[in-house]
């Protein structure tokens, strides 16, 4: 009897590893060995690689996008306008007969005489506005006329930088590279190529939560984005400190100012870099903690304290093993 219900003479030790076994393959977090083979640590490096070298490429560019944004933009450019453009030496020679002009009528716009960038202002704004007031006026609307025309904002063609470039690392050169990146068509090209490499990145992502299981996703990606943040810092602040090193040792207010806005955007820049390399070491250091608290030896001395501490009942004549150690059950409800 015993050999038709068992034809294969296994015992019952022998039918229980199998059936473990067999448990094994369908249980979740188990793998099947050809599984492991296909995620293999140098695809795994190669992704995270494509991912740092993404990212070093995105970050600047998503700095620039910000810094050319129109509120940071304009902000920039009208802090270099009164010395670019003698703003404060015009307004005290013609401030008064602007304002004259704007009392008696209301209707026209004011123009300010030998002012370089071809703008105007409401007479009713001028006709009350302190000497400050005013030149903050006529800053910001150039500002917002620069970063909307582009060169084509300056009343005359001489003095448009576009036609003095002037030799590399020069005033003239700084002015011209610095209005020709804060306008509104290098807003929209930034904002392309950050959309672009944005969605690479995310791509490269998606592909490496496939390779990686559990919280080593979030070290991942912390760790790689940490690496690509501090390389993009290390190079912005380079670059930004050549560029304060340029602006120190101008000897014009034209320089002084061009300087001073290509500083602003390497500063933009090297924020976003620092912002996100804070982001990525919190990721990875969140990701390395769940892992701790779900390790094996973190669950088996929690697991340990926790039956230590659980009431338990026994059962009479069993003695006291540690399987006749039950818990309590729990008391009945009425």
């Amino acid at each position: 009897m015993s050999a038709r219900a068992n034809p294969r003479g296994l015992g019952p030790a022998d039918r229980l590893a199998r059936m473990e076994e067999a448990l094994s393959l369908h249980r979740p977090g188990t793998q099947r060995p050809h599984q492991q083979r296909r995620r293999s640590p140098a695809v795994q490096r190669l992704t995270a690689l494509a991912i740092c070298l993404s990212l070093v490429a995105l970050l600047p560019s998503l700095g620039l996008y910000v810094a050319t944004r129109a509120d940071s933009a304009q902000r920039i450019i009208a802090r270099a306008i009164p010395a670019t453009t003698e703003l404060d030496g015009l307004l005290s020679l013609h401030g008064a007969d602007l304002q004259a002009h704007a009392k008696a009528d209301t209707h026209t716009p004011v123009v300010l005489p030998e002012f370089p960038i071809n703008v105007s202002l409401p007479a009713v704004q001028v006709a009350q506005a302190s000497p400050q007031r005013m030149s903050l006026l006529f800053a910001t609307r150039a500002a917002a006329a620069i970063y909307e025309r582009g060169f084509g904002a300056f009343a005359l063609a001489d003095a448009r930088p576009a036609n003095r470039t002037g030799p590399l690392l020069s005033s003239q050169w700084a002015m011209h590279q610095a209005l020709g990146l804060l306008n509104t068509r290098s807003h929209a090209r930034f904002k392309q190529t950050t959309l672009g490499l944005g969605l690479i990145t995310a791509i490269l992502l998606l592909l490496f939560s496939f390779q990686v299981r559990g919280y080593g996703r979030l070290v991942g990606f912390g760790v790689t984005g940490l690496v690509a943040a501090v390389a993009a810092a290390l190079v912005t602040l380079f670059g930004w400190l050549i560029v304060e090193v340029n602006y120190n040792g101008a000897s014009s207010a034209l320089g002084s100012a061009a300087w001073g806005m290509i500083a602003d955007v390497a500063w933009t820049m090297a924020l976003i870099d620092l912002v996100a390399a804070g982001c990525c070491l919190a990721l990875a250091a969140a990701g390395y903690l769940f892992a701790r608290l779900d390790s094996p030896d973190h669950s088996r001395v929690t697991g340990a304290s926790d039956r230590y501490n659980e009431p338990v009942v026994e059962i009479s004549g069993r003695g006291t093993r540690a399987l006749d150690r039950l818990p309590k059950p729990p008391p009945p409800t009425n």
